[in-house]
């Protein structure tokens, strides 16, 4: 729903969404109650970490991912350098990062 030029989401929507924290120094990485999650939002994290580090937290994060998912990361962010897993996809001139699936990635 738009309202001002901002964007909120419905209370029915916000009911199938989990919403939650985590140490991402701690493993393993939580699970959503369906398995697998189909969306991570890590804005501007990894910055801060060193190379060897982020190359962890971004693979800890693929492995979390289900085959299809997204990896959202802050828009000075990238993972050229951590991971050649992700497909980018530019967006708004900003990059999404793709967890292909098996037959797309059979065809890399």
């Amino acid at each position: 729903e738009c309202q001002d030029e901002k964007y909120q989401l419905k209370n029915r929507v916000k009911e199938m969404v989990k919403f939650s924290y985590h140490n991402l120094m701690t493993e393993p990485y939580p699970l959503s109650p369906a398995g697998l999650w189909d969306i991570i939002f890590c804005r501007n994290v990894c910055i801060y970490f060193q190379p060897e580090v982020a190359q962890k937290v971004v693979q800890n994060l693929y492995q979390s991912l289900n085959e299809g998912g997204y990896l959202f990361v802050g828009h000075a962010e990238s993972l050229y350098h951590l991971s050649h897993q992700f497909v980018p996809l530019e967006m708004e001139k900003a990059f999404v990062y793709y967890k292909p699936r098996q037959k797309e990635m059979a065809r890399r």
